[in-house]
C-alpha cells in the first residue's frame, strides 16, 4: 500500500470534490430524497470508470488503487458533503476491506473495484433472531436476521458475521437469497434495512475472523466519523455563504458578533473532527494496536459535535432553514443517523474508558 503525503491527499480531496460536483445533481430535497432507494446506474458507472472510487482500497493487482483508510476517509468526507446516495461507504470501503482482509476473497475484488459488484456488511444481529450457520454437505446455510444494514437495497452480496463454534465467521450471501425489510428512518437519502436469512446458501470467507470483525466495527466508526466531518464542513460552508449575502438592518448578518461566533464554533467542530478522524484512519493503516482507542475518540467526538454543526446551520439560516425545499434538514437527518451508527457517543466513551482502564 503506497503512502500518500498531505499534499497528495489535498489533491485527492480537490479532485473528488470537483468530480462529484460535476456529475452529481445540485444539493436539494428534490434531488436527494429517496435517492438511496436504488442504484443510480449512470452516476455509479462514471464514479467507477472515470475516477475509480469503488477500487480505492482494492490492491492494484486486482484493478484497484491500493490506497488505505486514510485516503478513504478523505473521500468519505467529500461524498458526505454532497449527500452521495450511492454505496461508497458500505461497499467500496467496509465490505471491500472485509473481503480483502478475510484472506479468501480475491475472486471478488476485481468486480468490487470495477463497481460491477456491490456488497454490504451485516454485523448486528437481530436480538430476537440471531443469525446461525449450518454446514450442509460442502456448503453453508444461514438462518436469522441482521439489523441496521446500510444500502441493503443496492447490494448484490452481503458479508455476514456469524458466531460459529466459539469463533466468528464471515460468510458471503447473494442478494437473491435474502429478504430485505427497509426501516422508515429519519435519513431520507440512504436506505437502512433489516435483512432476513431463511436457509440462505453462503460461502465462508476464511477461518476464524474474530479479530477482523472487531476491526470492522472500529473501521465503521472511523468511516462514520469521516462522513460526519464532511457534513459539518458542508454545513459550515453553507452557513458562511449565507451570512455573507443575507442583509438585515442594512448590513450582512455575518457582520454581527453573534453570527460570527456561531460560524467560528462550526469551524472548530470541523477542524477538530477532521483531526480526530485522520488520527483514527492513520491508526487503521499504520498502528492497528491503537485503532480501538483512536476510533472511539473520533466517534465519541464527531457523534456529538457534527450534528450540532448542522443545527447551527439551520439557526443561522433562520426561517429558510426550516423549509422542506432547503437541504439543511437533509444534512441534519444524515448527521443524526450517523451519530448512532456503529455506536453513539455514550457507547464510545464507555468503550474508551474500558480500554484505557485495561492498560
Amino acid at each position: 500500500m503506497p503512502v500518500t503525503t498531505q499534499a497528495e491527499r489535498r489533491e485527492l480531496r480537490s479532485a473528488v470534490r470537483d468530480f462529484l460536483e460535476s456529475v452529481y445533481p445540485p444539493l436539494s430535497s428534490e434531488t436527494r430524497v429517496g435517492a438511496g432507494d436504488k442504484l443510480d446506474d449512470a452516476t455509479w458507472a462514471r464514479v467507477s470508470g472515470e475516477i475509480g472510487l469503488p477500487g480505492l482500497v482494492v490492491p492494484a493487482s486486482e484493478g484497484g488503487q491500493d490506497l488505505g483508510v486514510t485516503e478513504a476517509a478523505v473521500v468519505l468526507e467529500e461524498t458526505a458533503r454532497v449527500l452521495f446516495a450511492q454505496p461508497f461507504l458500505s461497499s467500496s470501503v467496509l465490505a471491500t476491506i472485509a473481503i480483502k482482509e478475510s484472506g479468501e476473497g480475491a475472486a471478488f475484488l476485481s468486480r468490487l473495484a470495477s463497481g460491477s459488484l456491490i456488497a454490504t456488511l451485516c454485523l448486528d444481529d437481530d436480538p430476537d433472531m440471531p443469525v446461525t450457520a449450518t454446514r450442509v454437505d460442502t456448503c453453508w446455510q444461514l438462518n436469522g436476521a441482521k439489523e441496521l444494514v446500510l444500502d441493503a437495497t443496492l447490494a448484490g452480496s452481503f458479508v455476514v458475521s456469524v458466531a460459529l463454534d466459539g469463533e466468528t465467521a464471515l460468510l458471503l450471501v447473494d442478494a437473491d437469497q435474502v429478504t430485505i425489510e427497509p426501516y422508515e428512518g429519519i435519513d431520507l437519502t440512504r436506505t437502512i434495512a433489516r435483512v432476513r436469512f431463511d436457509a440462505a446458501p453462503a460461502i465462508r470467507l476464511g477461518g476464524d475472523q474474530t479479530e477482523l470483525v472487531a476491526r470492522l466495527g472500529h473501521l465503521g466508526a472511523v468511516a462514520a466519523s469521516a462522513e460526519l466531518t464532511g457534513l459539518a464542513d458542508r454545513a459550515m460552508t453553507m452557513a458562511v455563504e449565507y451570512a455573507q449575502t443575507r442583509v438585515q438592518f442594512g448590513r450582512p448578518i455575518g457582520s454581527f458578533q453573534a453570527v460570527k461566533h456561531l460560524c467560528a464554533d462550526m469551524l472548530t467542530i470541523v477542524e477538530s473532527s477532521r483531526a480526530a478522524t485522520a488520527a483514527a484512519a492513520a491508526s487503521a493503516d499504520d498502528r492497528p494496536d491503537e485503532l480501538a482507542v483512536t476510533a472511539a475518540i473520533a466517534k465519541a467526538w464527531t457523534s456529538e459535535q457534527c450534528p450540532l454543526a448542522t443545527e447551527l446551520l439551520i439557526q443561522i439560516l433562520g426561517g429558510t432553514g426550516y423549509t422542506w425545499e432547503h437541504p439543511a434538514h437533509l444534512l441534519l437527518r444524515r448527521a443524526r443517523t450517523l451519530a448512532v451508527t456503529f455506536g453513539d457517543a455514550a457507547d464510545h466513551r464507555e468503550r474508551l474508558a474500558e480500554l484505557l482502564a485495561a492498560r
